[in-house]
């Protein structure tokens, strides 16, 4: 469901069922197993707003139930360390974005994010989960960027874009076992674009590199 208000404000309401494939693999000796495809079942809402056409600012919140979660299992015998389809798990949060053209030629930018998610305390057939109370892996908790476009002039045919931006992460986990030493600590990340725009040829060269400050 979407409401404009105006031209300057749209609000919108979603509902959403999704079914990933089924999962199908093979143990150390050869057995196949065929697990469900994950369901998520959702709910988010948000906004968008524009003041004076220099100012936007959307945000965005969200709530998932999750069945039939595949994740790494290791129980220490043989055959194991394979996939398990059986989790399931809850995750929200909240997202929200601003852009501000100030004046002509530069442009700010910057984005927040919270996420949080957990297995549940049984699975999908009732029995106790081996990751109850776990974390998601590769999904921080905050996230957050900021950065700007700058845009000049430098010649009658050609312009100059340059776009430093900064991104913060905080910790997060490599696997759902979210064991001590398979973490990642909180970190941050510059990067930085340049772009010669040739205007008469409609050519734009572009130059980039990641993480500079390393």
């Amino acid at each position: 469901i979407k409401y404009r208000l105006n031209e300057n404000f749209n609000f919108f309401i979603d509902a959403s069922h999704v079914r990933k494939p089924n999962l199908i693999q093979f143990t150390w000796d050869s057995r196949q197993q065929v697990f469900e495809g994950e369901k998520v079942k959702g709910l988010s809402a948000g906004w968008k707003v524009s003041l004076a056409g220099r100012l936007f600012w959307s945000a965005t919140g969200f709530y998932r139930m999750h069945e039939n979660v595949q994740a790494v299992v290791w129980r220490g015998t043989k055959g194991d360390g394979l996939l398990n389809g059986e989790g399931r798990a809850i995750s929200y949060g909240a997202e929200s974005g601003v852009k501000a053209a100030l004046i002509k030629g530069l442009e700010l930018f910057g984005n927040y994010s919270w996420f949080y998610s957990q297995f549940d305390s049984t699975d999908v057939n009732g029995l106790n989960y081996v990751y109850a109370g776990n974390r998601f892996a590769y999904a921080p908790e905050h996230s957050y960027s900021a950065g700007l476009i700058a845009k000049t002039g430098i010649s009658e045919f050609a312009n100059l874009i340059v776009t430093p931006w900064y991104i913060r992460r905080s910790q997060f986990w490599f696997t759902e076992t979210n064991s001590p030493g398979l973490s990642q600590n909180g970190y941050g990340v510059f990067n930085l674009n340049a772009a010669l725009e040739l205007v008469n040829l409609r050519l734009t060269l572009s130059f980039y590199g990641q993480n500079i400050l390393e």
